[in-house]
């Protein structure tokens, strides 16, 4: 087993120019069981003759010490270099960090998405204790999880390859300082 694949909808049809998956013995796509594209995905990296597995989102700790890379398909970065994406991408990416397993991301184009605006970071993946949570409060589902830049090796896209380091500066060379107050 050469390389686990999450999927997320923006990464089925728009891989960037200058990324090629490589015909791995096994290639496993994760499907998140709030998102159900995962098959569509397979069948279309079927077509290409490459040997695929899907699995279930949950499953992926059984597999993670035959895995030698992880690959991430998002849409945007923000701007602390971290991103969002579906709900149990950041457990997967802390294992992968503990088994030294590099985490690629791979984007189409560099944007920079305002959550930062109207989140403060230090909340994002906040683990309280059941009495400091409103007794009312009701969560349903958990849908995206935010990965800080910590856990990712390497950035993709058309562009070029990047660091988690490097995209900061990206972000300068893409953005006036004006633009972040629009």
């Amino acid at each position: 087993m050469q390389a686990l694949k999450t999927h997320l909808s923006a990464s089925q049809d728009k891989l960037p120019q200058n990324f090629t998956i490589d015909d791995y013995e096994t290639n496993i796509i994760l499907e998140s069981e709030t998102e159900k594209l995962g098959k569509q995905f397979t069948i279309d990296l079927d077509k290409h003759k490459l040997n695929v597995t899907l699995i279930p989102f949950t499953n992926a700790y059984a597999i993670m010490q035959r895995v030698n890379k992880i690959l991430l398909g998002i849409d945007e970065i923000l701007k602390n270099r971290g991103f969002l994406m579906l709900s149990g991408t950041y457990a997967i990416c802390v294992l992968a960090q503990q088994l030294a397993i590099p985490v690629i991301v791979y984007l189409e184009h560099i944007n920079q998405l305002k959550i930062m605006h109207l989140i403060k970071q230090h909340l994002m993946n906040l683990y309280l204790h059941q009495q400091q949570i409103q007794i009312l409060l009701l969560i349903k589902q958990i849908t995206f999880d935010y990965v800080p830049p910590d856990y990712i090796s390497l950035y993709i896209t058309n562009q070029g390859q990047y660091t988690p380091q490097s995209i900061y500066q990206l972000f300068s060379d893409f953005y006036d300082v004006q633009d972040e107050d629009i």
